[in-house]
């Protein structure tokens, strides 16, 4: 479970709640506003931007002296309001929010999220110059909660609900679009949580109980498909990468549970996230296992657990335990092939819960094995898999767990005669006290055989994928400053919202 306390100003939390009576009118195109943005690190800088479109439901603001089209922003503002907006319903929450007198004030969370923000009725998209500290990484958009603070507690809060997105993407183009949605489940996300899952401690300190940052980070990962009905190929191919050419530690075990444990691997994270909320979503039947997460009171693992027990695939298993939800979905990436079509499911696979359902596009995972060792050492969520030429035993130990696999069912601790092994940590801890995460790490066997030439040729033997031109892939606002190793540039907002005011 994620908490974070927030010292209220004045005793009074300090959200903005304004009248919008002014703005009713709305604000004339070509307006210009000085806003804040945040650069790589995290450092606030004040720019001039211009209102160039507006949308029933949305503001568009672009930095003076980008070039932009007004045709794009016309689109985007459509876009907004017609496809995006409706879209992202799933993320919201159900039940409407009535003020002090019974007037509701917000019937889903975007509203919510106005509501705390500047009260216009809009969401403000501002389009910037965010330059990329590299080749590999680049902070596309960014959702900043200090703007629904008064510049009385955040000198640099814009006080309003905000989105911000990178000129780079080029507007219009898809990734500037599922970047804008991706940030939108984050706005909608932070709103739910200071409305239904916050409260006072006996200090005064305003606590929010936020979801573990990988299912935040899932469900806008989510948000992507829910609204585009497209596949993130960057993530796959992070996935397939064999053997991690491109640098990737997924086939060391390093994926989403423990998020942003290894800095610089952080985009196994947003890969192996990804297709577990693809996952998620097929194994549910639907979507609207999205809207059962995030209406969940529940903030960690749980929270996802809870939603998925009783439905499409697990409508029988009412007692679905994190152990069995990990390996099923551990063993979905071992058991797929890209020759989908010529199986029927329970046949290559034990169970429908051990494959993507047949998806044409995520049925062609391929995971990559390790060998020639027989041991290795896993944190909390981490699994990884191993070629077994022999039936072996492999009881559990403390949180680790084994399971053999083949075309056919699985065997619960042992291996299988030519066969994968998928060792796994099952503990639900992922966040310890002090950001200590090695007395997590519990050693596991693994199995030290060689697979033979030819062996398992849907997995080992695939075709390369080609793979385009390097470019740099977007992670959040925090996955970048861990990047950067500098918390000193988020310092000044943890201090001015933990810090009791001056008598």
């Amino acid at each position: 479970m994620n908490t974070r306390k927030l010292w209220v100003f004045l005793g009074v939390f300090a959200l903005l709640l304004v009248s919008c009576e002014e703005e009713e009118k709305g604000r004339p195109r070509g307006d210009t506003q000085q806003f804040w943005v945040l650069d790589y690190r995290l450092r606030p800088h004040s720019i001039e931007a211009e209102l160039r479109a507006k949308g029933k439901y949305s503001n568009i603001w672009v930095e003076r002296g980008l070039p932009v089209e007004d045709e794009s922003l016309s689109r985007l503002a459509w876009e907004y309001d017609n496809r995006m907006r409706p879209a992202l319903d799933v993320f919201s929450m159900q039940t409407p929010v009535a003020d002090q007198k019974g007037r509701i004030i917000a019937r889903n969370s975007l509203e919510l999220a106005d509501s705390f923000g500047d009260g216009d009725g809009k969401l403000a998209i501002l389009i910037a110059d965010i330059p990329a500290p590299g080749a590999e990484f680049m902070l596309a958009g960014y959702f900043y909660p200090g703007d629904f603070f008064s510049k009385d507690v955040i000198a640099h809060s814009n006080e309003a609900d905000i989105i911000y997105v990178n000129v780079h993407l080029g507007v219009g183009s898809a990734a500037f679009h599922t970047t804008l949605v991706h940030e939108m489940q984050h706005l909608m996300n932070f709103a739910n949580t200071v409305q239904f899952k916050s409260g006072f401690d006996s200090e005064g300190y305003l606590v929010l109980d936020e979801f573990d940052l990988w299912i935040n980070e899932g469900l806008s990962a989510a948000a992507e498909y829910v609204y585009s009905g497209m596949h993130n190929e960057a993530r796959l191919e992070r996935f397939n990468d064999p053997d991690g050419d491109n640098g990737n530690e997924i086939f060391e075990g390093n994926n989403f549970f423990i998020w942003g444990e290894r800095p610089d691997k952080i985009l196994d994270e947003y890969a192996t996230v990804y297709l577990f909320f693809q996952w998620l979503r097929l194994q549910a039947g639907g979507t609207d296992i999205y809207r059962e997460i995030s209406n969940s009171e529940l903030s960690d693992y749980r929270a996802v657990l809870h939603s998925l027990r009783g439905k499409g695939n697990y409508r029988v298993d009412t007692h679905l335990s994190w152990e069995t939800l990990l390996g099923d979905w551990m063993l979905a990436n071992l058991m797929t092939t890209d020759n989908f079509e010529r199986f029927s499911l329970g046949t290559r696979s034990n169970s429908p819960k051990h494959s993507y359902m047949k998806d044409p596009f995520l049925s062609t995972i391929r995971p990559s094995f390790l060998g020639g060792t027989s041991a290795i050492t896993l944190l909390p969520g981490e699994g990884v898999y191993s070629y077994t030429r022999d039936r072996r035993a492999y009881p559990a130990n403390n949180n680790i767990r084994y399971t053999g696999a083949r075309e056919g069912p699985v065997a619960k601790g042992e291996s299988i005669a030519g066969g994968y092994l998928l060792t796994y940590n099952i503990n639900p801890m992922n966040q310890p006290s002090g950001g200590d995460y090695e007395h997590l790490r519990e050693w596991a066997q693994i199995s030290a055989d060689i697979p033979p030439a030819g062996a398992f040729a849907f997995a080992k033997n695939a075709e390369p994928v080609a793979r385009p031109p390097a470019k740099p892939q977007a992670i959040s606002l925090w996955d970048m400053l861990n990047l950067q190793g500098d918390k000193t540039a988020y310092a000044p907002f943890v201090q001015k919202l933990q810090s009791a005011p001056e008598d």
